[in-house]
């Protein structure tokens, strides 16, 4: 016996933005029965990164230096 199985309409599986940095793929399982029995059926939903526009977390930013020091050494992840 074979079992086809057939998803249609809307599937809401997110109660967040989907984020492929924080997540890169979800298992689901569909369990259909009747009174009679039960079949699971597990699948992988990958998600694909997209590429995002810069953004920053701050509106501005300071940056202060002396004058005539060379640049080179890093400071809080900053080249300075």
């Amino acid at each position: 016996m074979a079992l086809i199985f057939t998803l249609a309409g809307r599937l809401t599986l997110a109660y967040r933005e989907i984020d492929f940095e924080r997540v890169d793929s979800y298992d689901i399982t569909i369990t259909v029965g009747d009174v009679k029995s039960t079949v699971n059926q597990t699948f992988t939903v990958t998600i694909i990164n997209e590429n995002e526009a810069p953004w920053f977390h701050e509106h501005f930013y300071t940056l202060e230096t002396e004058e005539g020091t060379v640049g080179g050494e890093r400071k809080n992840g900053l080249l300075v």
